[in-house]
């Protein structure tokens, strides 16, 4: 068999004409030459002598925090979040109240569970993940609302009477001093375009690269550093096949199918849109467990994920040395099974290499490797009735520490058109992670080469 591989493009630029106007200084939406908004005053400067790093954390109520408040650490005075009332509260569990700038959490539309914000998210989390190598004062800008992308975020939007709008974003970001000042920025969003809404997934990396390409102009940071938090997942009780009306009000003729396509579709945007963005990089939360309902982290879960953006922050954003880095789908690979005794191929199997940049360490999993799988769209009904490749083993490659390997029943040809998924669905079970506990990010569907 002779090997071939897809390789995956690295920091290039963004391939959608909304996102070029980052790379051209063109903000998207608005003519060449249009000057965005300056800085207002600033209302509400962060107490104290010393100056912080701020940072904005944005998105919906996953960011906010959903997760029951288990363990509430001594509160450090070093963290402070910009409250409702316009002033930097120390920052403290349960943290969730703190994310929205109408001063309301039930302003919000809550996802799919239509339950109250509770309690914790990453912020805190990450927030004293930070302080235990950066000697600065936090600042938590937190902005947190449920709807998708294109109905709540769109910068073009400019309806007053909404309790949000990216417009009142720019101004909270501005009161709090961060015009021109941010340090960064975590974005944690995408359920509601999944779930409620899940035509809007198929424009998602659109939308995000319009939003982040605004933002940054609005506010005075040009080169904002962006974390993007690939979502994790949610559990439903719908059967394939059967009709269905999403949250949004969407009718769906099989609402198990759509709703799969519609998280798959998001999480592959965030990963496109970290690995062609600028300064733009990605930590995912698809493996996270446990939930405290189905479409919520728990406080285990968000116990993980904060330090995972800090020590992605402190990699890429502070430069400092020692620090995780995010990791990358690089390429897939198609090559020959070997006998492990004679090393000769074996007839009608396959191996597919996974090689992933970034990896800290080594990959390893908890229990077996999973989380990938082997997808055939637009197969005919007579040949999904003989038999397909499936993969029946998972090994890490001992001489690669960043590379799958997933060893297949059956010969890929061309004809099939053999996809590959990991943490594909709306509830995947992966556990593939490195030394560092930064994970494998999601992806797929992508073709395999034949």
């Amino acid at each position: 068999m002779t090997t071939r591989a897809i390789l995956l493009p690295g920091k290039a630029l963004l391939l959608t004409a909304v996102a070029l106007g980052s790379v051209l200084g063109l903000a998207a939406g608005q003519p060449p030459g249009a000057q965005p908004p300056g800085p207002s005053p600033v209302q509400s400067p962060y107490p104290g002598p010393e100056k912080p790093d701020l940072w904005l954390l944005a998105g919906q109520s996953n960011m906010a925090g959903y997760g029951f408040v288990k363990q509430a650490p001594q509160p450090d005075p070093q963290i402070r979040f910009f409250a409702s009332n316009k002033t930097w509260v120390v920052g403290q569990e349960p943290s969730s109240s703190l994310f929205y700038p109408h001063g309301n959490p039930q302003g919000m539309r809550p996802d799919a569970t239509r339950s109250t914000a509770r309690g914790t998210g990453p912020a805190l989390f990450f927030a004293r993940y930070l302080r235990k190598y950066v000697d600065r004062p936090i600042g938590v800008i937190g902005v947190a609302t449920g709807r998708s992308l294109p109905k709540v975020w769109d910068p073009d939007l400019r309806d007053k009477a909404r309790t949000f709008s990216y417009s009142h974003m720019v101004q909270w970001i501005k009161q709090a001093g961060g015009y021109g000042n941010l340090k960064g920025m975590v974005w944690y969003q995408g359920e509601s375009d999944a779930q409620e809404f899940p035509s809007d997934s198929q424009h998602y990396e659109q939308n995000l690269a319009k939003l982040v390409d605004r933002l940054r102009r609005d506010t005075g940071n040009p080169e904002l550093p962006v974390i993007v938090v690939q979502i994790c997942r949610v559990v439903t009780n719908v059967l394939p096949g059967l009709p269905g009306k999403s949250g949004g009000g969407e009718e769906m003729a099989d609402a198990f199918a759509t709703y799969s396509r519609a998280w798959e579709a998001v999480r592959e945007a965030q990963r496109r849109f970290a690995a062609q963005g600028h300064h733009v990089y990605l930590v995912s939360a698809a493996d996270l467990y446990p939930m405290s309902d189905p479409i919520h982290l728990d406080f285990e879960a968000f116990q993980r994920l904060g330090p995972r953006i800090g020590e992605v922050a402190l990699s890429q954003v502070y430069q400092l040395p020692g620090h995780a880095t995010p990791i990358a789908l690089e390429s897939l690979e198609l090559t020959d099974t070997l006998d492990d005794s004679t090393h000769q191929p074996i007839r009608e199997r396959s191996t597919i290499r996974v090689r992933f940049r970034g990896v800290n360490g080594r990959l390893h999993a908890q229990g077996n490797p999973s989380g990938f799988e082997l997808r055939f769209p637009g197969i005919s009904p007579e040949r999904a009735r003989a038999s397909v490749p499936v993969i029946y083993r998972v090994d890490f490659d001992p001489a690669d520490p960043a590379v799958v390997l997933l060893r297949t029943t059956g010969g890929i040809v061309p004809n099939l058109n053999t996809h590959l998924v990991y943490g594909g669905g709306t509830n995947p079970a992966c556990n593939i992670a490195d030394d560092r506990d930064i994970p494998l990010p999601a992806f797929g569907p992508l073709r395999v080469p034949g």
